[in-house]
């Protein structure tokens, strides 16, 4: 072990290093940028965390983002709480030189990223002195998992960690400057002070790179200590000016937020505790949080891209090599020991070791929620320890092959490892079998979170109804002996295609009662035996057992759940999506879905996740299951087919644009349903209504109708051979909110011809993110609609559109209303429920309760129990009383 005793003396390099180091570096340095910057403009629009970055740089410039940002000051960083501005910025400079482009967004942590080796291999170089130590050490910084990964997105982190990297590279530098000279020119520690104030500007990973900093000169040789005066401002006034000089587009004319003081140096200071009181404590579920202690381990890694078609699959994961992170602790533990004696070597592992607590201790401090991808700086650290660790031992066993064999060994298994998961690393593209035979553990799937509640009540959000339904004014509501029974397996939107969701049940709710779910629920349950389902936007599916009000299970899934939930063998499928828009493709449009996407199924019993299968835009349509396949229209354009016992794609159709909210129904081999396309925000470019003929998986045909919105958002009825569905024919926005028209259309079910229309009014609506239009229900040879943008409920002839009466309502309606015997059950936007004369229109009772905000979710009567969800959060169960 006599390498290991003493530290390489300084000396003149070989003429031969002068020419081979500088070209095998560069040669690192050029696969790194390969493995960056290929392929990093085809991910499809904003993915990740890019959806709040990206429009951030956007509204920097002044521009229109292509998301929703709330109280929005045109040229003032929309992100203010969460990161300081300087990774947003450089994306802006980016789009501003070169356009508004995917690869455009990425490129600063493409270049950036492609420091990264140089600066590994210039901190190895540094505190060891050894050219092949910083090579290995450049090798592995050019392959390391994180490092690639978070280089390919627009995130603080691509920005923030090449830049905390040199910093390092200059600190050591300098410091070793120091040591060998007597006079060090005061301008270095001003440089070392300005790439750490970067690194801090940029993220706040740069802080953890000043405690660094401190730690290794306040703790270093007596005559770097003595140079206090130079370092300690260095590294603490001039990374301040920097960082406060990143908020350059504040200092003229503030913030412009309410909530922060008018002038900007006061404001902000008082910024500054407000994202540190934010950022420490900040808990939140999410499908891909990590535990610190997990980092170290097989990890928890970020899905940054899931990407599923028929015959490939994409995965683009954030996550360290678990070999290379535990070759790098025990190379570090080994040198500390092993080398304790040497001073010099022992302060080189002492830096690591500081780097690693740095980077890795510090997060153990803070109760926030956190994901692998923070340990990036910390896996740097590694991969030198690595390196040097290798290189020593490889010397010191220079006479021992056994050992060195071993040794060999082991670096042939992390390279096997790098090997194995970079198509993960850089989101390559591999046919779909081997794919999820061999990089796609199931326990990578997005998290969900269940609460484990199996027969435990709420106590504290179940409210007994003052009054049952039905006592006074509602009387009358007796099922008739042809009701159907509750659907099991319970396969559709509504249950069935004409949206009457009435039905016999074996079980009596004799109470009334409501139960808060904490946020809207969009949709209605479903049932099954006595157990409802239903999903909230809070990102959660409820099972609760409707005679008792008691949560059987519960479980938080990875986006919001706005479908109906489908019932069959056993399991609970549901889609999870949201109504952001994700990007936009030319010919296709904008791109619907923000965040993790997809369809899940749980076991109905339990609760507990049975498989995942992963869309790249949302899944808001209640999809439909037929013979073992669930069918969806997603929100990006693709039709897909999915098995139901394994969430395996069978096939798919592309048909461009996105389905919002419109659900699909099946009668016989043909689904039905309709899409959008937008190549601006607002009007469509096309709204069509598809048939898909599901045998031979074409198009059976399309319809575009001559609507300029709210086509996809309404779900259609068909009956008796015929397609009832509502559009949005004109949309006029003012400062006051939106004025829509509404139409409804009748098609023929085989060919797709328009058979009638019928103009329906138009009115107010606040925004255009509400709902447009109201649903169908096609019952008895008649077409019931309401509509959200003026108070009535018509009836129309289903077979020639004659217009059989027009009721005045005290409220608008977006739900289909439902028949029992004959009278309408009508859920008002505003929270109450109506009795209405099936033949005249006549309201002829209404209910006193006020349920709360009502959507599209209609009234679900089972039994003699009226059930209904409103965007208030409560799920309301009354019982009717004949």
């Amino acid at each position: 072990m006599a390498y290991l005793e003493s530290r390489p003396a300084a000396h003149p390099e070989p003429r031969s290093v002068r020419w081979w180091y500088p070209a095998a570096l560069t040669a690192l340095v050029l696969v790194g940028i390969l493995l960056r910057g290929i392929g990093v403009g085809r991910y499809p629009g904003l993915i990740y965390d890019e959806y709040y970055y990206v429009p951030a740089a956007l509204v920097l410039l002044g521009r229109k983002p292509p998301v929703a940002i709330k109280h929005l000051v045109p040229g003032i960083d929309p992100n203010l709480l969460s990161h300081p501005p300087l990774a947003k910025e450089l994306i802006a400079l980016s789009i501003m030189i070169l356009g508004n482009h995917p690869w455009v967004w990425r490129l600063p942590g493409v270049v950036l990223g492609a420091l990264a080796p140089i600066a590994a291999a210039g901190i190895a170089y540094q505190l060891f002195r050894h050219h092949g130590i910083a090579l290995l050490a450049a090798g592995l910084a050019s392959v390391d998992g994180l490092l690639l990964t978070m280089s390919r997105v627009a995130l603080p982190d691509s920005t923030a960690v090449p830049l905390v990297l040199c910093a390092l590279w200059a600190l050591v530098s300098v410091s070793q400057y120091r040591e060998s000279r007597e006079s060090n020119p005061g301008w270095h520690w001003i440089g070392v002070g300005i790439l750490l104030g970067l690194g801090l500007a940029a993220e706040w990973i740069g802080g953890q790179a000043i405690l660094l900093a401190w730690a290794w000169l306040g703790f270093s040789s007596q005559k770097l200590r003595r140079e206090y005066r130079r370092w300690i401002p260095a590294t603490t006034v001039v990374p301040f000016l920097v960082y406060y000089a990143s908020y350059f587009y504040a200092w003229g004319s503030g913030f412009q937020q309410s909530w922060l003081p008018k002038n900007p140096f006061v404001a902000f200071f008082k910024l500054q505790w407000l994202m540190l009181k934010d950022m420490w404590k900040l808990r939140f579920f999410h499908p891909w949080t990590a535990s610190v202690w997990t980092w170290l381990g097989i990890p928890r890694p970020t899905a940054l891209l899931l990407t599923t078609k028929s015959s490939e699959t994409i995965r683009l994961m954030a996550f360290s090599d678990p070999i290379l992170v535990w070759m790098g602790i025990a190379a570090l533990i080994a040198g500390l020991v092993l080398q304790w004696r040497v001073p010099a070597q022992r302060r080189a592992w002492l830096f690591l070791a500081g780097w690693f607590l740095a980077f890795y201790g510090t997060w153990l401090l803070t109760p926030r929620s956190k994901f692998l991808y923070y340990f990036t700086t910390a896996s740097v650290g590694l991969d030198i320890a690595v390196a040097a660790g290798f290189w020593l031992f490889w010397k010191a066993w220079a006479d021992r092959r056994a050992l060195r064999l071993v040794l060999g060994g082991t670096a042939a298994v992390g390279a096997l490892s790098i090997f194995y998961l970079l198509p993960l690393w850089v989101g390559m593209a591999m046919p779909r079998p081997f794919y999820h035979a061999l990089w796609w553990p199931p326990s990578w799937n997005p998290r969900v979170q269940s609460t484990k509640t199996r027969t435990q009540s709420f106590p504290l959000t179940y409210h007994p109804m003052r009054q049952a339904l039905g006592d006074w004014r509602l009387r009358g509501f007796a099922l008739s002996s042809s009701s159907p029974n509750v659907p099991s397996p319970w396969v559709e939107f509504r249950g069935n295609g004409t949206h009457n969701s009435v039905f016999s049940a074996g079980f009596t709710v004799s109470h009334g009662y409501s139960l808060y779910l904490g946020t809207k629920l969009v949709e209605a349950p479903t049932v099954s035996g006595d157990i409802a389902y239903v999903g909230t936007n809070s990102d959660a599916l409820y099972a609760i057992n409707l005679v008792s009000g008691q949560v059987q299970w519960s479980v938080g899934v990875p986006n919001e759940a706005m479908t109906a939930p489908l019932i069959d063998q056993g399991l609970v499928v549901i889609g999870i999506g949201n109504n952001g828009f994700r990007a936009y493709h030319k010919g296709q449009g904008w791109i619907r879905g923000q965040g993790s996407n997809g369809l899940l199924a749980f076991n109905a019993a339990t609760g507990r996740e049975v498989w995942f299968h992963a869309t790249r835009g949302e899944d808001m349509a209640t999809p439909a299951i037929r013979n073992g396949v669930v069918y969806e229209m997603t929100g990006d354009g693709g039709f897909i087919a999915v098995s139901l016992k394994t969430g395996q794609l069978l096939w798919q159709k592309r048909l461009g644009g996105f389905d919002s909210m419109s659900s699909l129904m099946i009668v016989g081999n043909q689904a039905y349903f309709a899409s959008n396309v937008y190549d601006t925000s607002y009007p469509a470019t096309r709204s069509t209504v598809w048939d898909i003929n599901l045998s031979n998986h074409t198009v059976r045909w399309s319809r575009n109708l001559p609507v300029a919105s709210g086509l996809s958002d309404c779900t259609l009825a068909i009956n008796d051979g015929r397609i009832f569905i509502a559009g949005v024919p004109s949309i006029s926005q003012h400062g006051q909110g939106s004025t829509v028209s509404n139409a409804l259309y009748a098609l023929n079910a085989n060919n797709g011809r328009i058979l009638w229309s019928h103009d329906l009014g138009h009115g107010k609506i606040r925004t255009l993110e509400e709902e447009e239009e109201g649903i169908p229900l096609a019952v008895n040879g008649t077409v019931y609609i309401g509509s959200p943008a003026f108070p009535e409920l018509l009836a129309f002839r289903a077979a020639n559109g004659q217009l059989l009466w027009k009721s005045k309502l005290p409220m608008p309606v977006t739900a289909n209303p439902v028949l029992v015997g004959n009278r309408l059950v009508v859920a008002g936007m505003k929270g109450r429920i109506f009795a209405v004369s099936a033949k005249t229109g006549q309201i002829v009772g209404q209910d006193p309760t006020r349920f709360g905000l009502i959507g599209p979710a209609s009234p679900l009567i089972v039994g003699h129990t009226l059930v209904q969800s409103t965007l208030q959060g409560r799920l309301a169960v009354q019982p009717l009383k004949p």
